[in-house]
């Protein structure tokens, strides 16, 4: 644990690198976002789009991505897709959380679409 700062200013040199992002390529024993179910989810047909109005979920958006997630276990459970996004050459993290989105409950074989 490090102390908070108690100075007048404060400089923190991690910039972007903090959390997570820290540990990125290092093995760890549980990934970042990995959770217990009892059921399993199937992600398919990604899509990403640019400048994409013709979507009403995309309106407006410089980049659009979608996928659909299916239930492909044997009983109802809850999932929470993920989108990290990162930008070459700029000096941000490989990966950074762009977007996450707690759906509802599945039943097996239960279709959705998922925007971000």
């Amino acid at each position: 644990t490090i102390a908070p700062c108690q100075e007048k200013d404060c400089y923190y040199k991690e910039g972007l690198l903090v959390g997570w992002t820290a540990f990125e390529g290092i093995p760890v024993n549980f990934p970042f976002g990995h959770g217990l179910s009892f059921t399993t989810f199937g992600y398919s047909e990604l899509t990403v789009s640019v400048f994409d109005y013709k979507s009403p979920r995309c309106d407006g958006a410089a980049v659009c991505v979608h996928m659909l997630l299916k239930n492909t276990g044997e009983v109802k459970g809850v999932e929470v897709p993920q989108l990290y996004l990162g930008i070459p050459d700029t000096g941000e993290p490989l990966k950074i959380l762009r977007g996450f989105e707690r759906l509802p409950e599945l039943a097996p074989g239960q279709l959705v679409d998922v925007w971000f």
